[in-house]
């Protein structure tokens, strides 16, 4: 990725700008049976500016921001539950949570992950980007959608205020005596989001306009052109536009309205910090009669709460009737009583049992007493003795504090074992976890066998306790902090203990949750998965050699598991090349994949686990012996692998090769090295003392004292030279540290000096075993002097240097350079950067900026990543702009990216493609900043392509489901289940993939529904028989004809159809099944040249049914969608005004939940092999030959 271009004297800046939501709605559309349809808040993703609803662009309600009017949509109690989707990453989680943390702070509104709740909400990825209802829908699962670039703070924040129960603020009805809407900079088609609403339909609960509102439109939401204002605030008294959309925080109207909307107590508060205080109001001069405060503690999952009283003084009454204060053990009204308190009696510390508390005073006496006050402190740790719960490092998602110990002991019921997962995991980065670490123990003391070691920023692999006891140790050292980690335990189950060894035949494998059966190499499981058969695979014990998937080189089959157990002599090692590699999958690798394992004595290591298209690395065991399990789903099939298998002998195993230091083997041979400070003698085994003068230059590395982990040798001088990237500071932090002791460190020591040589200035001489705190210098080069005398040595120091950015810079009459990053060229700019430089120039000079490149994320208002630039010392001084994007120069925007492909050879599936010269792709894009219009020049420069060579390979078929009747945008992966309401249509297609024949026409056998995933299940519902629409049905199935691909490049390659929904019904009370809908087609292949027609003729509509009997037939093949549809109740969907399109889903019936997790990991397109095709004609049958 990278923007060239030159700017003399500054970027212009940009102006304000809506950068993550809107909302459609237009006119109310009664239905005949006087129910409205409506549609959902929406925010429209970043840099996308225009969204399409699956349910129809215009189909939307008008929206308002206030709060909702209708009771049913208020959350009881103003308890939210949730749930987050499994596909969102440990940063993505932690910044849900910090928003719905947000609201909890400045509101009563509480969220909770959902337990058994019947209406929650559901944290996932619709293609509407970023929309949720407004309010509780009820009934059922509602979403809050967090598409592709909405996963901001701000935006979660502005999606949850419609979950609460907020509108829009731009429609409100006296808008127009706040804002101006210019509707013709208004994107086209979107003007229906700045309607404006009745004043009937609107409770605002007596609060003003506010532009600053989390909930307000900015400035260009929708713009025709990024400098054009669709929104404009009008001035106020001083004369100045207010400014609006912002994404940062909730306004002071914002939390007004959520807290009338929800009555919050007009005293209390939510307290979110580890320790805090409160008391009741007045003290100690008496609290007012009839009051009523309400305190929420909220600590992170795996902390307790200990509250202390430090002062009581309530009116006494039997059972603390009139005055009390009130202690429940959780976060809400409902939650276990601890205690119910008045008099003048302190009471004894309450401790949490979780970590949230709820404490209520009431006074409804004439009798005052002083009142009370509370002492509260956050307690990490302690003993746990639950069967599921989650844990976090305290103050998650936000950093862990600095010098904190937390333990934790987890008894789960007697016979089950732990199981652990991580959502998270972020702990600062040490090669021995030295520093902050996590550590689990199989047990419930410190004694206790060792699970594991963690830091870093990998979550580690899922964790299975022995018994019913882990312990868990989380400890932070005095300097970095990082966001920590979240866990869930539960009890576990082995299986395999149980004494039919699971049911499986040969071996049983327990997993978290499950368990597998498996079997020997060259062995496979039959169909039941617990049985076993001779298949593929088997022990392998020749040095070299191939390994193929089954069926090579045609496609793989599906359910199959072979395992390759490669075995060479002792003190060999075995290493595998693949030479070509496709199967199913991405970087998850749930459906098809090869494992590799180095079997070792007591333990096997994983070496990976691979999918789709990338060829992994050269990999090398550890050992003799090694394992390759090749498994394949039920669904899609790819072409395989081909992998060569060779071993070489590992002279490095035996006597450390003969060398002194270090020894690497290499194939067919091996070579010595030595450690830092000496040189390789000639005998190439020996090593001796050098030279040691180092200059180093990268970002970031590793250095150390000669001889290093052993002692440093006696009367050494060695020195490093680091330089790192103009306008980043160099920073040394030290790993291991052990030089001499001395009080002045007068002999051994290491010195570190503020600049290119030992004449700068000396940041510090160290000696000892302390290690140093990280030393950063002042500019881009720090100098390092280690000196050993003739005496005393030791292990010496092993150090990481790195870069800070920002520091002080000084601008001269020649010009110098600054870069963004310390990667600059190689990487692009790392998240959560903050930097900032002094330029200071001699008196009476000034600086000037002059911009080589400029490529920051681009927002309209820059509200994620900018550069600002201020005329003075801090950011106190004028502001003289604030940048992003890719940049402007003059009264010119330019945007200009190459794309360069080089020679290539790509073999898969349907053969190979070459290309035997460098492809290059120029564009430049440039448009003026000032006028009206906005014209665009682009300008392309490009290479024509060489002609592909193409080869004959398998027909694939897809089956998918289109958004709308305009069959040009489908629902992705992401999007299943799809929601529709009960008569709603549904748009499929079923099309041939990878051929461009064009006499090739697409035959429809049958189509069926099933509520599983099975498309043989017994309970089916048809939809096309023998390729015409199922005449037993009110809503039948329409065939779209010929004349409706005819904008399409095959048209004969695709059959579309729509179905108007319908549910399943119990077949002895007719009740609705409420659930999941799975679709289900056979079909074949025709060619255009042959005798016989390959169309289709179906009779016109009668009474009566054809037969539906047998779906499958012989010749055809089946394919199915990718995911369910849920068929939700037809009911009046009002006020769910929406920033997009999000859909509620209602409560699934059981069968359909078992089966949800099924549907979201099954592929959507299925590779078929048509097995008939027609060969009526000579010619035709070579032209199809490939294809059988």
């Amino acid at each position: 990725m990278c923007s060239c271009f030159q700017i003399q004297g500054g970027l212009g800046e940009e102006v304000s700008s809506e950068d993550a939501t809107s909302t459609n709605h237009s006119d109310k559309a009664v239905k005949k049976d006087g129910r409205q349809n409506t549609t959902l808040a929406r925010s429209p993703r970043r840099k996308e500016p225009k969204e399409e609803s699956g349910m129809g662009a215009h189909s939307s309600a008008r929206v308002r921001r206030a709060t909702t009017s209708r009771a049913e949509r208020i959350w009881p109690g103003g308890v939210i539950p949730y749930v987050i989707g499994g596909n969102f990453t440990g940063t993505q989680r932690a910044i849900f949570k910090q928003a719905m943390r947000h609201w909890e702070k400045h509101t009563c509104v509480t969220f909770v992950e959902r337990t058994d709740e019947e209406s929650f909400i559901v944290f996932t990825y619709r293609t509407c980007g970023c929309c949720s209802y407004v309010g509780r829908r009820g009934g059922g699962p509602q979403a809050i959608s967090i598409g592709k670039n909405c996963d901001k703070f701000g935006i979660v924040a502005h999606e949850l205020g419609h979950v609460v129960g907020f509108w829009h603020e731009h429609t409100r009805p006296d808008r127009d005596q706040h804002v101006t809407i210019i509707r013709e900079n208004i994107q086209q088609g979107q003007e229906y989001n700045f309607l404006k609403m009745e004043a009937g339909e609107v409770n605002s609960l007596g609060e003003t306009y506010d532009f600053d509102s989390i909930m307000h439109y900015a400035r260009n939401t929708f713009s025709r052109g990024v400098f054009l204002d669709t929104i404009l605030p009008r001035r106020d008294d001083n004369g100045v536009r207010p400014s609006i959309g912002q994404r940062v925080r909730l306004s002071q109207g914002d939390i007004a309205q959520a807290r009338k909307l929800y009555k919050c107590p007009a005293c209390g508060e939510t307290l979110q910090d580890s320790t805090g205080n409160f008391s009741a109001p007045g003290f100690p001069n008496g609290y007012p009669s009839y009051s009523h405060c309400v305190w929420r503690i909220s600590v992170t999952p795996g902390e307790k709460i200990m509250l202390n009283f430090t002062s009581m003084d309530l009116f006494k009454s039997r059972l603390c009737w009139y005055d009390y204060v009130e202690v429940r053990d959780g976060y809400w009204r409902k939650a276990p009583l601890l205690g119910r308190f008045c008099g003048d009696k302190i009471p004894e510390p309450v401790i949490s049992t979780d970590s949230r508390l709820w404490i209520e005073f009431r006074s409804s006496s004439n009798i005052l007493g002083k009142g009370f006050f509370v002492l509260y402190e956050a307690i990490c740790g302690g003993e746990i003795h639950k069967d599921a719960g989650q844990i976090q490092s305290p103050n998650y998602p936000d950093d862990y504090r600095p010098s904190k110990e937390c333990i934790w002991k987890i008894t789960v019921s007697e016979g089950f074992h732990i199981g652990i997962t991580f959502q998270a995991f972020e702990i600062e980065w040490h090669d021995a976890c030295s520093y902050d670490y996590l550590e689990i123990r199989d047990g419930l003391s410190e004694q206790s066998p060792l699970i594991g070691h963690f830091c870093g920023y990998e979550k580690p692999e899922d964790i299975k306790s022995s018994s019913n006891k882990v312990w868990m140790k989380f400890a932070s050292d005095a300097t970095i902090n990082k966001a920590g980690f979240a866990a869930n335990f539960f009890k576990e189950m082995d299986e395999c203990s149980l004494p039919d060894n699971g049911g499986c035949e040969q071996h049983c494998e327990n997993t978290l949750g499950s368990y597998k059966c498996t079997c020997e190499p060259g062995y496979e499981l039959t169909a039941d998965k617990k049985s076993c058969e001779a298949a593929c695979g088997g022990f392998i014990t020749k040095l070299n050699g191939t390994i193929t998937s089954p069926g090579w080189p045609k496609e793989y089959p599906t359910n199959k598991n072979c395992v390759w157990q490669v075995v060479a002599p002792a003190q060999y090692r075995i290493s595998l090349q693949f030479e070509v590699f496709e199967l199913e999958g991405n970087d998850v690798c749930k459906y098809d994949y090869v494992e590799v394992r180095s079997e070792l004595p007591s333990d096997s290591k994983l070496h990976g686990k691979f999918c789709g298209s990338e060829k992994p690395e050269v990999i090398t065991s550890y050992g003799n012996n090694m394992r390759l399990e090749f498994k394949s789903d039920n669904t899609v099939s790819k072409k395989g692998f081909k992998v060569h298998y060779f071993s070489d002998k590992d002279e490095c195993s035996k006597d450390n090769g003969g060398c002194q230091h270090e020894c690497i083997n290499t194939f067919g041979s091996y070579m010595c090295q030595c450690r830092n400070g000496f040189i390789l003698h000639e005998n190439g085994h020996d090593c001796k003392e050098a030279g040691c003068e180092h200059k180093l230059s990268g970002a970031e590395g590793v250095m150390s004292s000669p001889n290093w982990p052993d002692k440093y040798p006696s009367r050494k001088e060695c020195t490093w030279d680091i330089s790192a990237t103009p306008g980043h500071r160099v920073k040394v932090t030290f790993n291991e540290f052990e030089i001499e002791q001395h009080q002045e460190c007068a002999y051994d020591h290491l010195e570190m000096y503020d600049g290119p040589n030992s004449k700068s200035p000396i940041l510090g001489r160290f000696c000892g075993s302390k290690k140093p705190d990280p030393v950063v210098a002042s500019t881009n080069k720090m100098f390092l002097r280690f000196y050993s005398d003739a005496s005393v040595q030791r292990r010496g120091f092993q150090a990481k240097h790195s870069t800070e950015c920002g520091g002080l810079l000084k601008a001269e009459v020649q010009a110098k350079d600054l870069y963004s990053h310390a990667q600059f060229g190689d990487n692009n700019y790392p998240g959560q950067a903050n930097c900032e430089w002094v330029i200071v120039a001699e008196d009476g000079y000034g600086v000037e900026l002059i911009f080589q490149l400029f490529e920051i994320e681009e927002e309209a208002d820059c509200g994620y990543d900018y550069m600002e630039v201020y005329d003075g010392y801090d950011s106190t001084a004028p502001r003289l702009g604030r940048f992003c994007g890719s940049g402007i120069t003059g009264d010119q925007a330019i945007y200009e990216n190459e794309l360069v492909a080089s020679r290539d050879v790509k073999t898969g599936s349907l053969g190979s493609v070459t290309r035997d010269s460098i492809f290059r792709l120029h564009v430049r894009c440039s448009y003026p900043i000032s006028g009206s219009s906005v014209p665009l020049s682009v300008q392309v420069f490009t290479l024509p392509p060489p002609p592909a060579v193409s080869q004959a390979g398998p027909l694939s078929l897809e089956l998918r489901v289109a958004s709308d009747g305009s069959y040009t945008s489908y629902y992705t992966d992401s999007d299943y289940p799809v929601v529709k309401t009960l008569r709603d249509p549904v748009y499929a297609e079923v099309k041939i993939l990878q051929r461009t024949d064009p006499d090739l026409i697409l035959v429809l056998h049958h189509c069926w529904a099933t509520p599983s995933p099975n498309p043989q299940q017994q309970l089916q519902w048809p939809i096309l028989v023998d390729g015409c629409p199922y005449t037993g049905d009110n809503y039948q199935t329409q065939l779209m004809p010929q004349s409706f691909t005819s904008g399409l490049l095959f048209p004969s390659h695709h059959q579309r159809f729509t179905l108007y929904t319908f549910t399943f019904v119990d077949s002895t009370s007719q009740e609705k099944l409420s659930g999941l809908v799975y679709l289900h087609c056979s079909a074949s292949v025709c060619h255009g040249s042959v005798e016989e027609s390959c169309v289709t003729t179906c009779p016109s509509r009668v009474r009566g049914k054809r037969s539906a009997e047998h779906p499958f037939q012989e010749g055809t093949s089946h394919v199915s969608s990718k995911g369910p549809v849920i068929f939700l109740q037809d009911e009046p969907r009002q006020d769910s005004a929406k920033d997009g399109i999000g859909v509620a889903v209602h409560a699934a019936a059981p069968w359909a939940l078992g089966f949800a997790a099924v549907a979201t990991g099954t592929a959507l397109c299925v590779v078929l092999v048509v097995s008939v095709l027609w060969q009526r004609k000579v010619s035709a049958a070579r032209e199809i030959n490939g294809l059988q």
